[in-house]
C-alpha cells in the first residue's frame, strides 16, 4: 500500500493515515487487517489479477469497469488545443454525479446527454460516447423564452467593438501609402473622418481637400453635397436580420432602403417565397419596442417555410408543442419556428412585458423589421441593434430576482432615458450610436444597399 489521504477506510470509516491499494490505488485502508477483511469485496473490481501482466504500462493494467470523464476545456482555437483533465470514478452513477455538480444541474435526470457522434461511433468504431455540456452557457431546443433568457451565451459588447475595430483597421490598410501632394511616404497622417489618404502636414491636407470632399465621409455629416441621399424620413428602411442562435446581440444585418412601403413589402414578400395573393404574416406585438421605447410601429416578417403560425392543430402540438396544451399554446405564441436555425433577435424583439417570454418562440430563419421611431423616423440597424440591448438588459428582471413593482420602475427609467436619447447598454454601446436613423450613416458593420429606382 501506498500512503494517501482524503477517503475513508470502508471497514471503519477513519479518514487519516489511509493508505491505498498498490494495484488500483482507488480504495483507502487504515491496515492492512482492514484491507484483507475487505479483499472479498475489492477484489471483483480491483484492477490486480491474478493472471494480469506484471507490466504496469500494459493496458491491461487499467480496469475496464472504470469510468473516465474526459473534461474538456473551454477554448476558441481550432480544436485541437482545449486544455483537457482526465477524472476516474469507481461507476457510471459517480461520474454522472461529478458531471451534474460541475454543470449546476439540480437533478441527475435532468442533464442533457448528446449522443450522436457519428464519426465516432460509425468511423471510429466508440462503443459509447456522451457529451455533457454546461446549461447555463447552451440552449436546446425547444428554447422557450425561459431558457433563452437564462442560457444564451452573450457576446461582450467589448468583442462586439473589437470586431468592429477590426473591420475599422481593414478599411485603413487600404488607404493610399504616400501623400498625394508630395508623395512623401514617411510620417502620414490619416483623414481623421474616413481613414482612407494619409498626409504628410495639415497644409497638404488643406490643399487636397477640393479634391478629396466629394469622397469623404465628414462631407455628409458636415456638408450639403450636391448629390446627398434624400432626407431618412423620406424613405422606407427595412432591417434584415439574418438568423443566428447567438445572445440576440450578434445577428449579422442588412439595411435595405426603398421609396414606398409597398416596394420595401414586395421585396420581403419575394424573399419570403409568399405568392402575389398570399396573406404575409406580420408580428406587431412588440411591448418593449413600443410601450417603453416609444416605436411609433413595429413590424416582423419571418419565414412561413420555417416558421408554423396560429391557430395550431393537435398534430402541430404533438411535434412542436413542448408540453403545452392547444389553447394555451395558440394564446402564448405569435410563431413558432419549425425549421432551421433560430433567430435569436427576433426572438427578443417579441418578448413580453409581464413575463418576460417571447411571443415569437422560437423564430426561425430570416426576418425582417419594419419600423418608426417615436419621431416617427426609420428604424436602422443601429437602433434595433440598441433595442436588442434594451430588451436584453431587461431579461435579467425576470422572473424571480425582481418584483414587479421593481421591475417596472426600473423599465420606466429606462424609458425615460431612452426617450431623451441619453439610454445606453450598460456595457457601453460599442462605439455605434443607437439613435442613428439614417441608414446610410450606421455602423459600417451593417452594410446599406439601396433598392430605389435610380
Amino acid at each position: 500500500m501506498s500512503s494517501t489521504t482524503g477517503r475513508a477506510c470502508p471497514i471503519c470509516g477513519k479518514t487519516e493515515s489511509l493508505k491505498h491499494c498498490a494495484s488500483c490505488k482507488r480504495v483507502s485502508y487504515c491496515s492492512r487487517e482492514h484491507q484483507r477483511q475487505h479483499w472479498k469485496v475489492h477484489r471483483a473490481e480491483c484492477t490486480h489479477r491474478p493472471k494480469q501482466s506484471s507490466d504496469k504500462s500494459s493496458p491491461s493494467a487499467i480496469d475496464n469497469n472504470m469510468v473516465v470523464v474526459v473534461e474538456i476545456k473551454s477554448g476558441q482555437g481550432d480544436g485541437l488545443a482545449n486544455p483537457m483533465v482526465k477524472h476516474l470514478f469507481d461507476s457510471l452513477i459517480e461520474a454522472k454525479s461529478y458531471i451534474q455538480e460541475r454543470l449546476g444541474y439540480a437533478r441527475l435526470e435532468d442533464m442533457k446527454e448528446f449522443t450522436e457522434m457519428p464519426f465516432l461511433t460509425e468511423f471510429m468504431k466508440f462503443s459509447s460516447a456522451s457529451l455533457y455540456v454546461d446549461p447555463r452557457c447552451n440552449a436546446f431546443p425547444p428554447l422557450v423564452g425561459e431558457l433563452i433568457r437564462q442560457r444564451l451565451q452573450p457576446l461582450l459588447q467589448a468583442q462586439i467593438f473589437s470586431l468592429y475595430e477590426e473591420l475599422q483597421a481593414s478599411v485603413e490598410s487600404t488607404a493610399p501609402s504616400t501623400c498625394p501632394i508630395c508623395g512623401k511616404s514617411e510620417s502620414l497622417r490619416r483623414c481623421g473622418s474616413c481613414k482612407r489618404v494619409g498626409y504628410c502636414s495639415r497644409e497638404h491636407q488643406r490643399q487636397h481637400w477640393k479634391e478629396h470632399r466629394s469622397e469623404c465621409t465628414y462631407q455628409s455629416k458636415h456638408q450639403q453635397p450636391e448629390q446627398s441621399p434624400p432626407n431618412a424620413s423620406d424613405v422606407v428602411v427595412v432591417v434584415e436580420i439574418q438568423s443566428g442562435e447567438g445572445s440576440g446581440l450578434t445577428n449579422k444585418m442588412v439595411n435595405r432602403v426603398f421609396s414606398s412601403h409597398d416596394q420595401a413589402t414586395g421585396y420581403i414578400r419575394q424573399r419570403l417565397g409568399y405568392g402575389q395573393t398570399d396573406e404575409m404574416k406580420e408580428l406587431t406585438e412588440m411591448p418593449f419596442l413600443k410601450d417603453l421605447m416609444g416605436f411609433s410601429s413595429g413590424m416582423l416578417y419571418v419565414d412561413p417555410r420555417q416558421n408554423a403560425f396560429p391557430p395550431f392543430n393537435e398534430d402541430f402540438i404533438q411535434q412542436f408543442g413542448f408540453g403545452f396544451g392547444l389553447d394555451e399554446l395558440n394564446d402564448m405564441l405569435n410563431c413558432r419556428g419549425v425549421a432551421g436555425e433560430l433567430n435569436a433577435m427576433a426572438i427578443y424583439i417579441g418578448s413580453k412585458l409581464d413575463t418576460g417570454l417571447s411571443m415569437s418562440v422560437n423564430a426561425s430563419g430570416d426576418a425582417f423589421f419594419i419600423g418608426t421611431t417615436a419621431k416617427g423616423e426609420p428604424v436602422t440597424s443601429n437602433v434595433l441593434w440598441g433595442a436588442a440591448n434594451f430588451v436584453y438588459e431587461g431579461m435579467d428582471y425576470y422572473p424571480e430576482d425582481y418584483r414587479k413593482e421593481e421591475r417596472e420602475e426600473t423599465f420606466s427609467k429606462w424609458s425615460r432615458k431612452y426617450a431623451r436619447g441619453k439610454w445606453q447598454p450598460t456595457a457601453g454601446n460599442g462605439g455605434f450610436d443607437l439613435y442613428q436613423t439614417d441608414p446610410f450613416r450606421c455602423a459600417a458593420l451593417w452594410p446599406t444597399v439601396d433598392h430605389r429606382a435610380p
